[in-house]
């Protein structure tokens, strides 16, 4: 779709595209934590995370040898292609344990834990925990709706041409 679009609407749509983004690396990172061994998380973690520059690092090659000829649309088209690897990672990506536990869906959480290897009594006992320190959430949300406020009276204060965008 970006490769045929207005100039406006790619830029629009690389930001969103790019606040989506910013979730996949700790979703990633969750996921790798909690189906890796125990003694060797942090490795698989490492590599999991470098394969995310490794990507960027591959993509900046492709991007070299398409622009010249092609142009930026190019780089569109080439990215819907891998549009194809979203049901496939859908399909073979097994559901978090975690998140079938706080689902009530104890049955199929075990079921995943014994085919992956996670501790399944280790599961129940965060959701315990964290059913337990869920109570203190709307401090922690006052918190982040004060340090807002600041901010927006920082920017209001300051020279920063953002005061004038109506952000705050």
């Amino acid at each position: 779709m970006c490769a045929f679009a207005p100039p406006e609407f790619v830029g629009a749509a690389s930001g969103f595209t790019g606040i989506g983004l910013g979730g996949v690396v700790p979703c990633a990172i969750a996921l790798t934590a909690e189906f890796a061994l125990w003694n060797r998380r942090q490795l698989y973690s490492g590599v999991m995370l470098s394969g995310s520059s490794l990507g960027a690092i591959v993509s900046s090659f492709v991007a070299v040898g398409l622009l010249p000829d092609y142009g930026w649309r190019s780089l569109s088209v080439v990215a819907f292609a891998f549009i194809v690897l979203v049901p496939m990672m859908y399909s073979l990506l097994p559901e978090s344990v975690n998140a079938l536990i706080s689902r009530g869906r104890l049955d199929e959480a075990r079921a995943v834990a014994d085919r992956y290897g996670v501790d399944f009594e280790a599961g129940l006992r965060e959701h315990a925990a964290y059913g337990a320190c869920r109570a203190g959430r709307g401090y922690a949300l006052a918190w982040i709706s004060r340090i807002c406020r600041w901010w927006c009276v920082l920017i209001r204060e300051s020279a920063c041409p953002a005061r004038h965008s109506g952000i705050c």
